[in-house]
């Protein structure tokens, strides 16, 4: 079973001795408006994508696996810029999150802390009690079993104090496993989004080198073609020359 929702403490939470029903606790109220908020904040449409520059500019700027940084936004395709800063912005707000939600559970677990020392000390002061009443044991006759209940009394309630940190601590430690894994698949889509864009940028790269490799090519055999038919109808004038040449002598010849 995972961890209660993120609340955070009201004003009377931190009084000490004082136990708050589950059942009547105005957090589970607070926490279900902030579950409210979350899902309403994973909405695109609340924020604009500019907006969320600013966030996703604090993940652009983590070092790749390559020890690079990924180029601004304005080189990116749209789609990819698009879905980048809706995780980043997620990814923010989703530690936002738990970060309330560990300061929480950690000031409560240090009241708890605090709660159990004030019962350490009422328990000593009354073991004191109980042993300095073993002096004056004739005039207390009567009080002994008060004592003793009062101690049982105030051991239960200590004992309670002990397991409620425990289950705080508990807690605690969950929703940090919680907060590393979400850290890890952070890191996991970012490093994939990355790759995925430098595989574009070079796909790119190659259909701009191979359109540039056939425009050369074809530059080239039109200056080559235009070259031959420049020799083509030089040769075909050296002919008619020729032959303009030849006529008059073949028809003296013949005469």
């Amino acid at each position: 079973m995972g961890p209660p929702p993120p609340v955070t403490a009201s004003p009377s939470s931190g009084s000490r001795g004082e136990k708050v029903d589950p059942s009547a606790n105005p957090l589970r109220e607070e926490a279900e408006g902030r579950d409210a908020g979350t899902k309403a904040v994973l909405v695109p449409q609340t924020k604009s994508l500019t907006a969320m520059e600013t966030e996703g500019n604090v993940f652009r700027c983590f070092k790749t696996r390559k020890d690079t940084i990924l180029p601004n936004f304005d080189r990116w395709r749209p789609a990819i810029r698009e879905r980048f800063l809706l995780h980043a912005h997620h990814s923010s707000r989703a530690n936002i999150e738990l970060n309330d939600m560990i300061e929480y559970y950690e000031r409560l677990l240090l009241d708890r802390e605090k709660e159990v020392m004030t019962w350490k000390d009422k328990s000593s002061s009354l073991e004191s009690d109980l042993r300095s009443s073993n002096d004056v044991r004739q005039k207390l006759e009567d009080q002994p079993d008060n004592l003793s209940s009062k101690l049982m009394k105030s051991n239960g309630e200590l004992q309670d104090q002990y397991e409620s940190a425990y289950a705080l601590s508990s807690q605690l430690s969950e929703l940090q496993l919680k907060y590393k894994a979400i850290a890890n698949y952070r890191d996991a889509e970012l490093a994939r989004s990355a790759s995925k864009a430098r595989k574009e940028v070079k796909g790119r790269r190659m259909e701009l080198i191979q359109g540039a490799i056939v425009f050369i090519q074809t530059k080239k055999a039109r200056t080559e073609l235009e070259t031959d038919i420049k020799e083509y109808e030089s040769n075909l004038l050296l002919l008619d020359q020729t032959e303009l040449m030849t006529s008059p002598r073949n028809k003296r010849e013949t005469s």
